[in-house]
């Protein structure tokens, strides 16, 4: 329903509680990179950072908004700042 995939990684975390499933922040993170380039048969050209792909990244800056910045304050872990980021 979007072009960003930061918005639909949060909406496929929605899908999945309403399901009564558990999506965790790093399998959201496999399937807006490597697995949605498996999944377009791009994997051999994107999706991850193996050298001779083609550059397929963002930089995010953790605390970019005051929300964004309070979450980030509350993270005990990578997960913790993956799942309040998306």
């Amino acid at each position: 329903t979007s072009f960003s995939l930061l918005q639909t990684v949060n909406e496929a975390y929605k899908v999945q509680q309403l399901q009564g499933d558990k999506l965790s922040a790093y399998e959201s993170l496999y399937h807006a990179t490597l697995g949605g380039a498996k999944a377009l048969d791009l994997d051999d050209k994107l999706g991850n950072f193996t050298v001779g792909k083609e550059a397929d990244f963002v930089v995010f800056n953790l605390k970019a908004t005051t929300l964004q910045q309070l979450r980030q304050s509350r993270a005990k872990s990578i997960k913790d700042s993956l799942f309040a980021l998306f």
